[in-house]
């Protein structure tokens, strides 16, 4: 007859519930959620300050018309020039 080991689920009714199994996946849920959280904190504050950049350092009279062609005109915000980039 084949001994059962202790540590061993194979053989043993479905019924039976493995704490030990349980309990890792308990712990494995919670590193995860701890994770979670400090993932949400940094990305939060990553957002934040992209929001701040973008309002606080970028030149927002730059322009850049559409006129149809395949030259980009852009309007320069410090020299009022209008150069065409291709």
């Amino acid at each position: 007859m084949l001994q059962r080991f202790p540590n061993s689920s194979w053989g043993r009714p479905k019924h039976e519930i493995d704490a030990r199994v349980l309990r890792i996946y308990r712990s494995f849920l919670l590193r995860l959620s701890q994770a979670g959280e400090a993932l949400n904190y940094i990305l939060l504050t990553v957002m934040i300050a992209a929001t701040v950049k973008l309002l606080v350092f970028t030149d927002f009279e730059n322009l850049l018309p559409y006129d149809g062609t395949v030259l980009t005109c852009v309007l320069d915000g410090s020299t009022q020039g209008m150069p065409n980039v291709p």
